[in-house]
């Protein structure tokens, strides 16, 4: 049987190949001598580390063969690197990487830590800011030593903050999509990671690691993003039903003004994980009722559980009156046009 695929030119073979772990491009250098060279000019580097399958001293020295034996000459698009070791490790390996992949055309840049302590200090990774090519950037329990520069290509930023990850947002201030991840260590979003304007910015998804209990934190943060389209916010998913009692009392007031987005722009806004506390009642309210250009308003509820006692043990199960996740969207276009 004729061989097709090995007959394709290298760029096709080598992007086909980039929709791979690298550890699986590497694999069919076995196939046969026309795939032997390919992997080293595939676009694409993801690394997976988990520490059930090899040890944290194996997989530094693999990433560092990997990369040392790429073809100097090709472009490197998409740098992912995902690492679960608990080993504390001298960040001078994950520095050599990053300025290695941002001087080859890097557009897609994803680090992913399981732990902050696993670096023993921060990260100087201020080579990122001087990469004119980055698109997406995605950055989860990574400890930045800031040099403030805007990138200029930047369309995505996904980042996670917290008391142990402190970034300042205003480095990627022209970003049009921003996905946030809150940590429950943080009081205060708006300040001072929000410290610019985010004149670019379309899309926002918030996704919080405990029940907000300051929706005006919510109103400041628009305020500093007069273009947003589309506005997402996500709560955790199970709450115990003692807990959402004792959050029922609400003092949120609507501010004296509105975010020029919420007046001019905003076009869809999706509440998850909604509780039906009275301040989340009322920011969907100051949402519907100042949104001019406001075509959708989603709001999904969550599971709640109740505290039981089984055999003489407290344990939590579902509520069977309410287990079910509602979904429910109101569009908002016929009403305006009446």
């Amino acid at each position: 049987m004729e061989d097709r695929i090995s007959n394709l030119p290298d760029p096709i073979l080598c992007h086909i190949l980039s929709f791979l772990p690298t550890e699986e491009a590497i694999a069919t250098s076995v196939l046969c001598k026309r795939w032997k060279p390919l992997w080293r000019s595939v676009p694409t580097l993801e690394f997976f580390c988990h520490s059930r399958f090899i040890t944290t001293e194996l997989f530094l020295q693999s990433v560092n063969v990997v990369i040392l034996s790429r073809d100097q000459n090709q472009p490197i698009h998409k740098f992912q690197l995902t690492y679960n070791f608990c080993d504390s490790v001298d960040p001078v390996n994950f520095e050599l990487w990053v300025n290695t992949t941002v001087k080859r055309s890097l557009q897609h840049l994803h680090l992913y830590l399981r732990f902050h302590s696993c670096l023993t200090r921060p990260a100087n990774l201020s080579s990122i800011f001087s990469c004119t090519t980055l698109v997406v950037l995605k950055l989860y329990q990574i400890n930045l030593e800031l040099e403030f520069k805007t990138l200029p290509k930047l369309l995505r930023t996904d980042i996670q903050i917290s008391e142990h990850t402190y970034f300042l947002l205003k480095v990627v201030n022209n970003a049009k999509v921003l996905y946030l991840e809150i940590d429950d260590d943080i009081d205060e979003v708006t300040d001072p990671y929000f410290s610019s304007m985010f004149h670019n910015l379309t899309n926002v998804e918030l996704v919080y690691r405990y029940h907000i209990n300051d929706w005006s934190q919510i109103v400041k943060l628009l305020q500093h993003c007069p273009m947003l389209q589309d506005l997402v916010i996500k709560q955790p998913e199970c709450c115990v039903l003692d807990s959402v009692q004792g959050g029922e009392v609400g003092d949120w007031k609507f501010p004296p003004s509105v975010p020029e987005c919420v007046l001019l722009h905003l076009k869809s806004c999706y509440l998850d994980d909604y509780r039906g506390t009275p301040d989340e009642f009322r920011f969907a309210r100051y949402i519907m009722q100042n949104g001019r250009f406001l075509k959708r308003m989603t709001i999904c509820s969550y599971v709640e559980f109740q505290k039981v006692l089984e055999n003489g043990k407290e344990t939590y199960q579902k509520d069977r009156f309410n287990c079910l996740k509602i979904l429910f969207t109101i569009n908002l276009d016929d009403k305006q046009q009446q």
